[in-house]
């Protein structure tokens, strides 16, 4: 696996993040002036913008947030993909495709628990699962099916 580590911001690749932390959740608010509500269950998909997605992988890519904050972004932008991919003939969707792509497979290893999520591992029944679902089991299979194989992840 091409893991993310970097101990400089505090990131343990054997223990993943599962879930947002409020400080990343605050400072992405800010930055991004995003429209957080108190009370809100799941930030990432009530704040996912396909109209903004460009926005938020140049954000992730050139931001210099420490992983909290890039594992809760990419959160939102999964969502937003998953929002844009919905439309059914989205514009612009391939480059933006690729860019997502492309940081989850540099960075899987901090963004185990949410390629997990959006796969639906458990659903084989194509009408049941997201509409990123697909590019997401696309970056399981060339990620971590190897380290499951091999005994290294589970």
């Amino acid at each position: 696996m091409d893991s993310f580590v970097n101990e400089s911001d505090g990131f343990d690749a054997a223990n993943p993040p599962r879930y947002e932390s409020r400080e990343a959740i605050e400072r992405l608010n800010t930055v991004l002036h995003l429209p957080f509500t108190e009370g809100m269950q799941d930030w990432d998909v009530e704040l996912a913008d396909a109209s903004r997605l460009g926005e938020f992988c140049a954000l992730y890519e050139t931001g210099g947030l420490d992983f909290k904050e890039r594992f809760a972004l990419m959160r939102l932008i999964v969502a937003s993909l998953d929002d844009l991919l919905s439309v059914g003939d989205p514009g612009g969707a391939p480059e933006l495709v690729t860019r997502v792509i492309r940081v989850l497979r540099k960075d899987c290893a901090l963004h185990f628990h949410t390629v997990e999520y959006w796969c639906l591992l458990e659903e084989d029944d194509p009408e049941n699962v997201f509409a990123v679902t697909p590019l997401l089991r696309q970056v399981w299979r060339e990620c971590f099916e190897p380290e499951y194989a091999a005994g290294i992840i589970g």
